[in-house]
């Protein structure tokens, strides 16, 4: 007995099988916690992509049986035959941009119902986080922080800003770009808020510096805490 489902891009012919937590609550949080990681998806890096998933899952059941690998032969494209020939509980989902796009979910296997478990997604995913090596954690700190947009931000705000390697940091926004200035390296930086990182003392001269995404995360203040 299990709780069986395949994770798989859109288009591949590869996918993470999981024996345990294949509803879509638990699928859904494993997805978006790749996406906060800031992983490649499985449909634009299927060898990458689908090891950053594995990794995820893996961490969070530990074990040796509960996770594995799909080759799916030459079957890119899926066809409810298909599906019911795989016999899963909870049949097979495909994803993009780490979304839950198609749910192959055939009836004859489970009712509709029986494949929502009923979790809270903010929970999984700081439960998945607890399960991650500690330096690879993003905090229940930061998934719990709020999303802003970054023109609302205030002098000395601070953010969690994640680098190329994923590595989450705090810091803290010490100016603004003045209005309707000169694109800088081609991003309209005008009115955007910059943080102190790089290339002091002129970060207003560094790209990587600004808050060019449409929401941040904004650390909560003492006051917020309490």
């Amino acid at each position: 007995m299990g709780n069986r489902a395949i994770i798989k891009g859109v288009g591949t012919n590869i996918g993470v099988y999981v024996h345990w937590n294949g509803g879509y609550d638990s699928v859904r949080a494993f997805t978006e916690y790749c996406k906060l990681k800031g992983y490649r998806s499985p449909e634009s890096d299927p060898a990458y992509g689908t090891a950053r998933l594995v990794q995820i899952i893996g961490n969070y059941f530990g074990g040796s049986c509960s996770v594995g690998v799909e080759n799916m032969g030459g079957a890119t494209i899926l066809t409810p035959e298909l599906v019911k020939e795989l016999y899963l509980d909870n049949g097979v989902y495909e994803i993009e941009n780490w979304e839950i796009v198609k749910h192959w979910n055939p009836d004859v296997i489970a009712p509709e119902n029986e494949f929502h478990e009923g979790y809270d997604l903010t929970e999984m995913l700081i439960a998945i986080d607890e399960c991650q090596p500690v330096k690879e954690q993003l905090s229940k700190e930061y998934i719990t922080a709020e999303l802003v947009d970054p023109k609302t931000l205030n002098l000395y705000d601070e953010v969690f800003v994640q680098d190329f390697t994923g590595k989450v940091e705090k810091h803290t926004v010490v100016g603004f770009a003045p209005g309707n200035i000169t694109p800088l390296n081609g991003h309209d930086i005008s009115g955007l808020p910059f943080i102190g990182k790089y290339s002091a003392p002129n970060y207003q001269d560094n790209i990587n510096n600004y808050l060019t995404d449409k929401l941040v995360r904004k650390v909560k203040g003492d006051d917020e805490n309490d």
